[in-house]
Parts: structure tokens; C-alpha cells; sequence
């Protein structure tokens, strides 16, 4: 069903694309490139996202350099089976994700209930409270972490290369595919317009 639907799609658009005057058909191959080129630069993003684990780059780094520590207890832990979607990588399937449900208290006496799918060192955990230290923002607790059991960075220098360093190369790098992609779209309309501006000169 959605082949014969993306088959009408692209009959239809090979229609209108016809039925345009040389003009606009030059105006319409350099849109449909400089869309192409904002979806990769999108996609880097959102790239750049999944290899961070959606974490916040900046609270990271206040975490490392401006956070509190408090004493706290993982309180329980439940499985979450997460489905992997088909792609060029794999084929799709499933993972399970442990999610861990604790709680802090804060020097001024304020219990934060939290939980994270991102600890990925807890495992002497067997039903009962287990004793854990968190990091933690004092003007917003519900920035935290637990101590040592994320997969966050733990230092400034583990930081720097990360998310600066090698987040920064790998950012160029899929940006630079989106920067091309609309750099050639506006130079074969620039290239393409001279020539018919030159034929109807001469007609």
C-alpha cells in the first residue's frame, strides 16, 4: 500500500515538474535541493542527539563543574523492553532498558524523586533500597545524576573531548554533507539560469 501511494506521489510530482516553464523548473530543482540540504543538516542534529543519549550538554557540564553532592537510594528498578527500528544497521528487534526509580534529599531538606534509564552500572541492586550518592544543580535539583554511574562524562577533560572535540568533528563532518548539498543546488541554478537567460537573448 504505501509503495503504490509513494508511486502516485512521485507520477503526480513528475506531472507538475512537466508541466513548469524552464524558469520555474530551475526555481523548483533548487528548493528540492536546499530541502534536501536542511534535512541532513537536521539529521546531524538529531544525530549528534542519540550519540549524547538526549542528555543536555550544558547541565552536563554544570554538573561537573558546579554541582552539589547529596545522599540518596535507588528505591526500584523495572525492565522496559525498547523496539529497535529496521535499518541499513540492523534488522530491528528489541532491547531491554533497565529504568531506576530514586531519590535524593537536598541540603536545604528537599526530597527529589527521580528516574533515569541511563545508569548503566547498577547492578547490585536485589529489591530493597540501595544506598547511592547524586549529583545535583542547587538551583534546580531536578538536574542530577547519580555519582559515578552514568554514562555521562565525569570530568572536564572527558568533556572537552567528547562533546568539543570529537562531538565538534563529527558535527562538521554531517553538517558539511548538508552545506554541500544546498552549496550545488544554488550553483547548478546560477549555472543553469546564465544558460537559458543566454538562449532567450539570442531568440
Amino acid at each position: 500500500m504505501v509503495l503504490i501511494v509513494g508511486l502516485l506521489v512521485l507520477l503526480n510530482i513528475k506531472e507538475y515538474v512537466e508541466s513548469l516553464s524552464q524558469q520555474e523548473k530551475l526555481i523548483y530543482n533548487l528548493t528540492k535541493q536546499c530541502t534536501f540540504g536542511v534535512v541532513a543538516l537536521i539529521v546531524a542534529i538529531l544525530f549528534m542527539s542519540y550519540l549524547n543519549n538526549n542528555i543536555n550538554p550544558y547541565h552536563e557540564y554544570q554538573l561537573i563543574t558546579n554541582s552539589k553532592i547529596a545522599n540518596g537510594f535507588i528505591t526500584n528498578v523495572e525492565e522496559h523492553e525498547d523496539e529497535i527500528p529496521d535499518s541499513d544497521l540492523h534488522s530491528g528487534g528489541s532491547v531491554i532498558v533497565d529504568i531506576y526509580d530514586y531519590n535524593f534529599t537536598t541540603e536545604d531538606g528537599k526530597v527529589i524523586n527521580d528516574r533515569s534509564d541511563d545508569l548503566g552500572y547498577m547492578k547490585n541492586f536485589q529489591g530493597s533500597s540501595l544506598p547511592i550518592q547524586v549529583e545535583y544543580l542547587a538551583n534546580n535539583p531536578k538536574i542530577n545524576r547519580v555519582k559515578g554511574e552514568t554514562r555521562q562524562c565525569k570530568s572536564l577533560g572527558e568533556f572537552v573531548f567528547r562533546q568539543i572535540v570529537l562531538g565538534g568533528i563529527l558535527l562538521i563532518i554531517f553538517c558539511g554533507i548538508g552545506y554541500v548539498i544546498i552549496k550545488n543546488g544554488i550553483q547548478d541554478y546560477l549555472t543553469e539560469r546564465k544558460k537559458l537567460n543566454a538562449k532567450l537573448e539570442i531568440l
